[in-house]
């Protein structure tokens, strides 16, 4: 049986944890505000990198976006110009998320039976692979850099992209206590759960940082 079926379910939730340090209620305006930062932050730390365990790709797979090459082509309605294109951030690609994070790109020719992987390309990376050949993007590995809205694509020097493939994290469904219909977003019970519990101490901490100065007021205004 899921814990959470509904927003309602994890805004009664937050309260019950706030409540065990005994703070009150916390209107739904702001448990809103608080609970979509803290879904943010959460993602941010879950956020996948080269060495990064099972469980933190796992969770952010509901997020997860794949546009294959029926999205990203060349040719005659083209989304690949100039091997470039676009991220989603827009109507675009239909009703895909808006992107949030790079997760993975491959590329290839028209004339290619084997995907090219992309590897992500900063400014200061780019001018090493100007000049040393070792670094150069071929069809073995590419790069890829992100400018402005714009994915740009090397598989060497005069080479055409005409085929990709884009894995991106897009930004989640709000959680929000509206009625009637109270979203309760995109993860699961489990992910929901480190969600809600960051969101309490987020809350607790910025609680006691508005108290503190208080007192420190209080403390200097004492008599020596």
């Amino acid at each position: 049986m899921a814990l959470f079926t509904s927003s309602v379910d994890i805004y009664k939730y937050f309260l019950d944890g706030i409540r065990k340090y005994g703070v009150g209620s916390v209107p739904p305006e702001r448990f809103n505000r608080l609970i979509n930062e803290s879904q943010l932050n959460w993602m941010k730390s879950k956020c996948p990198t080269i060495t990064a365990g099972q469980k933190r790709i796992d969770d952010l797979r509901a997020i997860l976006v794949e546009l294959d090459e029926a999205f990203l082509h060349g040719g005659t309605g083209s989304t690949i110009i100039g091997n470039k294109f676009y991220l989603p951030t827009g109507s675009l690609y239909g009703s895909a998320k808006k992107y949030w994070r790079a997760a993975a790109l491959r590329a290839k020719t028209q004339t290619a039976t084997e995907w090219t992987q992309m590897v992500y390309e900063d400014s200061s990376q780019k001018s090493i692979s100007q000049i040393d050949p070792y670094e150069k993007p071929d069809s073995e590995q590419g790069k890829y850099r992100i400018i402005g809205s714009n994915v740009i694509m090397n598989i060497g020097e005069g080479v055409t992209v005409y085929y990709a493939q884009f894995e991106y994290y897009g930004y989640p469904t709000e959680i929000s206590y509206n009625p009637p219909s109270n979203p309760k977003g995109d993860f699961a019970d489990e992910q929901i759960l480190e969600i809600v519990d960051l969101t309490v101490q987020t809350h607790l901490e910025r609680i006691e940082s508005r108290r503190f100065p208080t007192f420190a007021a209080e403390d200097t205004s004492k008599p020596k």
